[in-house]
C-alpha cells in the first residue's frame, strides 16, 4: 500500500531536518574569564577574606594580566591587609597607566587618606562660616 505523497514529502523534510541539526556544531558560548576572575576576587572582599583576596588576585593577575577590573579589586584586598605601600603602588600604577579608565580610580579611593578628626572639625568650620 502507497502512502498519501504529501505525508511522504513531509516525513522527508522532518528527516533532513534532524539530520542536519544533528551535524550542526554547537554556538560558542563567550565567556569572560578574567570578569569572572575579577568577581572572584571582589567575593573574598566583601567575605573579608581579604588575605585569599590578594592570594587568588596574584594568582590570577599572571593568568589576566590586562583586566584592569582584577587589579583594581586586588588593591582593594591589599588596602585591608597589612601591605599599604603595596596598595598604594598598585594603585599608582593603574592611574599612570590609563587616567581615564574608572578602574584606576576606583582602586585609588581604597588607598586615599582618611581625614581624622582634626581634618574634619576643620572642614566643618569652613562650612558653618561660609
Amino acid at each position: 500500500m502507497r502512502g498519501h505523497p504529501s505525508l511522504s514529502l513531509t516525513l522527508a523534510v522532518v528527516f533532513a531536518t534532524n539530520v542536519a541539526a544533528q551535524t550542526d556544531t554547537p554556538k560558542g558560548v563567550a565567556l569572560d574569564l578574567a570578569s569572572a576572575a575579577a568577581a572572584r576576587v571582589k567575593a573574598a572582599y566583601f567575605a573579608m577574606d581579604y588575605v585569599g583576596g590578594v592570594r587568588d588576585a596574584d594568582s590570577l593577575l599572571r593568568r589576566f594580566p590586562k583586566s584592569r577590573e582584577l587589579a583594581a579589586w586586588r588593591v582593594a584586598n591589599l588596602a585591608r591587609v597589612d601591605r599599604p605601600m603595596d596598595a598604594r603602588a598598585a594603585a599608582a600604577a593603574l592611574l599612570a597607566a590609563n587616567r581615564n579608565d574608572p578602574w584606576g580610580w576606583f582602586a585609588q579611593t581604597f588607598v586615599a587618606p582618611l581625614p581624622d578628626s582634626t581634618t574634619m572639625e576643620t572642614v566643618g568650620r569652613t562650612v558653618s562660616t561660609a
